[in-house]
């Protein structure tokens, strides 16, 4: 992960409320998979090999569609 992911990812975690969250999942373009994946890992707070089972694919891969989904939100801050 580069420092602009962790910058996008530490502001993904102060989000303070359940409504900020929602309004910046709205104002994306996401698939359903993807808005999923921001949801476990940001607002239910589980850890990566928790999430890649629950959605049912590997943990590499949810990690690089992770780094995908950062980049793609990025610009919003």
């Amino acid at each position: 992960m580069n420092k602009e992911q962790r910058e996008i990812r530490k502001k993904l975690k102060n989000i303070n409320t359940i409504e900020q969250f929602e309004t910046m999942l709205n104002s994306i373009l996401i698939s359903e998979e993807e808005r999923k994946i921001l949801n476990l890992i940001y607002k239910e707070q589980k850890p990566f090999p928790v999430v890649a089972d629950e959605i049912g694919i590997l943990e590499r891969t949810l990690t690089r569609k992770h780094a995908k989904l950062l980049m793609k939100i990025g610009s919003m801050f």
